[in-house]
């Protein structure tokens, strides 16, 4: 990142270098903190669509983001990526995996 950058272009730049499917509604900075919303769309492991508003949340210091904090609908992701037995099972399976390929 660039120390020249204020963090709002700091933070700009990083969400557009995220997926085409992400797209800002709304940016605010004040100091080193930036504030924005933004709509999601992606497809899950299954293929069924899942599509979420965020709010983030970045603190900026020296040029670099620190810390990230982000607010989504939690309840609408665990019924479209773990609403049925099947589908928890997999996304289990899917981070057993994970853990166990980052353990080596």
């Amino acid at each position: 990142m660039n120390d020249s950058m204020s963090p709002k272009e700091l933070v700009a730049t990083w969400l557009a270098a995220g997926p085409s499917s992400t797209e800002g509604q709304a940016m605010v900075a004040e100091g080193d903190v930036v504030v924005m919303e933004l709509d999601g769309a992606r497809t899950t492991h299954d293929g069924d669509s899942y599509r979420n508003a965020y709010c983030i949340t970045v603190q900026v210091r020296d040029g670099k983001i620190v810390k990230v904090r982000e607010h989504a609908d939690t309840l609408y992701n665990e019924q479209v990526c773990m609403g049925t037995p099947e589908k928890q099972a997999a996304v289990l399976d899917r981070l057993a995996r994970l853990r166990a390929a980052a353990e080596h």
